[in-house]
């Protein structure tokens, strides 16, 4: 699961600038095969890491342009429709189309938070056994994560996950994290967390009829990120391309005085104020969207 967690962000990292599209995308699928087919060997951690440090090279011979700068947008919530493409309408695939960078809540995290909850269990119980059990596998967990991903680092900066703790500490005012909020509590946590590092928005994804995040949060974060929450159904399109237009736009200089930026507006709306030849009305002329 670490392994490919890393080479899914490394996809996600280096496929909206590649030179020759379908070239990330070549790299992922031949590099998922090779783990697939060494896994049935049942191999020693030693040669994930060598095969790790040659899967990196083959990533960092991908000919990219990054001149042009893109809206890094964080994507989170329920587990398996953030990773599955066919469950999310392929979001990540629509959002990169329309000029964004994806940042993908890693799957590991939801390890270590079953960790921390059990640790959380036998403190209460005092159970000082069952505490330490699930400390050592916590901390075996995360090392050889940060094993496996160091041949990533130079290509991709730091990939360790945050402390279980941290997270449910950011969430604290809005879920008490001893109420077990799962997917939804760590939802919060690292909605803010993506945005203090630097994303310029969050997608919560949900499975249908579960209302997760709160409205306080969006609130209070809303003043320097926009957050977005959607539950997926296959009968409709839960995203509107308006939307889709404010994200990939939120880098135009002149973003503050678009008059598209409200989220009510309509699609026709956006097409009638955005010049013909796919360009918005600022003087700045960045490429839209559509």
């Amino acid at each position: 699961l670490c392994v490919f967690d890393v080479l899914l962000k490394a996809t996600l990292a280096i496929r909206p600038y590649e030179r020759r599209p379908g070239s990330t995308d070549g790299v992922f699928a031949e590099w998922s095969e090779r783990f697939c087919q060494l896994t049935e060997t049942q191999p020693k951690e030693k040669q994930l890491i060598e095969c790790m440090a040659r899967a990196a090279e083959c990533f960092s011979a991908i000919e990219t342009d990054r001149r042009r700068p893109r809206p890094r947008i964080g994507v989170i919530g329920e587990i398996y429709v953030r990773f599955h493409s066919f469950a999310n309408n392929d979001l990540i695939c629509h959002l990169e189309r329309l000029g964004a960078e994806v940042s993908l809540a890693s799957y590991p995290e939801w390890h270590y938070y079953t960790n921390w909850m059990r640790m959380n269990d036998a403190r209460r119980d005092r159970n000082l056994r069952g505490w330490l059990f699930n400390y050592q596998k916590d901390q075996i967990q995360r090392r050889r994560h940060r094993r496996l991903a160091a041949p990533f680092v130079d290509l991709l900066g730091p990939l360790d996950e945050p402390p279980t703790g941290k997270l449910l500490k950011l969430a604290d005012g809005s879920l008490d994290p001893s109420l077990k909020g799962g997917d939804a509590v760590l939802s919060i946590g690292k909605m803010i967390e993506m945005c203090d590092n630097g994303c310029h928005g969050v997608i919560n994804l949900k499975e249908p009829l579960i209302t997760k995040g709160t409205k306080e949060h969006e609130e209070e974060q809303g003043s320097e990120s926009e957050i977005s929450q959607h539950s997926f159904h296959r009968q409709v399109t839960t995203l509107t391309r308006v939307q889709y237009c404010n994200l990939s736009c939120s880098s135009c200089p002149s973003w503050v005085d678009c008059p598209i930026r409200d989220y009510s507006s309509s699609w026709n709306a956006c097409l009638a104020l955005c010049r013909p030849n796919g360009s918005c009305g600022s003087s700045k002329s960045v490429t839209c969207c559509s």
